[in-house]
């Protein structure tokens, strides 16, 4: 039995947590309209990356790949 893997880069991964550093508030003020207007290309949210993970892994394509955002975003249509 062989194994392929997938390999998900994310630029910025949207979430909400209890817990939070400043640096991290001060980025997502500063780049909140760009991910309004790229979001396919720079901001993935936890929802969409669970979706897309599932998605690949029910319906694998057999090969090692490297998965950007506007594919995660794909994949999880």
């Amino acid at each position: 039995m062989t194994f392929k893997s997938n390999y998900f880069l994310l630029r910025f991964l949207i979430c909400d947590r209890e817990e939070s550093r400043i640096g991290e508030k001060i980025a997502k003020c500063l780049c909140m309209p760009c991910f309004c207007c790229c979001g396919k290309y720079s901001a993935v949210s936890t929802e969409i990356l669970a979706h897309a993970m599932v998605r690949r892994a029910c319906h694998p394509n057999g090969k090692v790949e490297t998965i950007d955002n506007k594919t995660i975003h794909y994949i999880a249509e």
